[in-house]
């Protein structure tokens, strides 16, 4: 049985509910020095993409990979032009360019 992106994400959100011992990965702290990093990799890789999409990816990443007040993805988060919808529970709620810049970003910061 073959389990898509966005059924894996889910059960990796409820299990990580469920099991507090349960770990996603890391960030690569060294990788990101600031938003502008994140921001020209992403239009490197993604030259067709505009400029909301990169927002909302680096807003998803930041959201989920933060570790607290200090860390410099929490700031990202905090002063992003970007705000999620009601609507939008988690990345994979998003555009499929997004989810698919969200998950480079994991690939190659994490």
């Amino acid at each position: 049985m073959r389990i898509n992106r966005n059924t894996k994400q889910r059960l990796f959100e409820v299990i990580g509910r469920i099991d507090p011992t349960f770990k996603k990965r890391k960030l690569n702290e060294n990788r990101v020095n600031s938003k502008e990093d994140l921001v020209n990799y992403l239009k490197q890789n993604y030259p067709e993409a505009d400029d909301m999409d990169i927002e909302a990816a680096i807003w998803w990443f930041a959201h989920d990979y933060h570790e607290g007040q200090n860390s410099p993805l929490y700031s990202i988060v905090s002063t992003s032009s970007y705000k999620p919808s009601h609507m939008i529970n988690n990345v994979h709620d998003e555009d499929e360019t997004v989810v698919d810049m969200y998950t480079d970003l994991e690939n190659n910061f994490s």
